[in-house]
């Protein structure tokens, strides 16, 4: 699951900001990401709900309402200021730096090899 919250938060700006304008439709972003991530093409129960909720949750993506339909930009300030903030359990991803992550840490274990309490 972190994986794929981690991938939302690096790839939607990526696919925006790659795109000629610096803007595309939420069926552009859909094709990107098949494009881009083998995952995306086979498994399509739910990750256009978690783009979708991604695009809307951060202030940096904006929508921008034209003719018919619309399309999502990055605003660059949000997106500087939030690029180097960390994973927080309780608010969320800070998004948007592939960096920002920690290693899973190993169980700690005794002189015999058995796990130690956490406790």
């Amino acid at each position: 699951m972190l994986l794929r919250l981690h991938v939302y938060c690096t790839a939607l700006p990526q696919a925006i900001l790659e795109s000629p304008d610096k803007q595309l439709s939420l069926n552009q972003i859909y094709h990107w990401f098949t494009k881009m991530f083998l995952y995306f093409r086979y498994n399509t129960t739910t990750w256009k709900n978690a783009v979708r909720h991604n695009l809307s949750l951060h202030r940096c993506f904006v929508r921008v309402e034209r003719g018919k339909g619309a399309v999502w930009t990055v605003d660059e300030t949000e997106f500087q200021k939030r690029k180097g903030q960390k994973f927080n359990r309780d608010h969320g991803l800070g998004c948007f730096s592939p960096y920002t992550f920690c290693p899973p840490q190993p169980s700690p274990r005794g002189a015999n090899g058995d796990l130690l309490s956490r406790a």
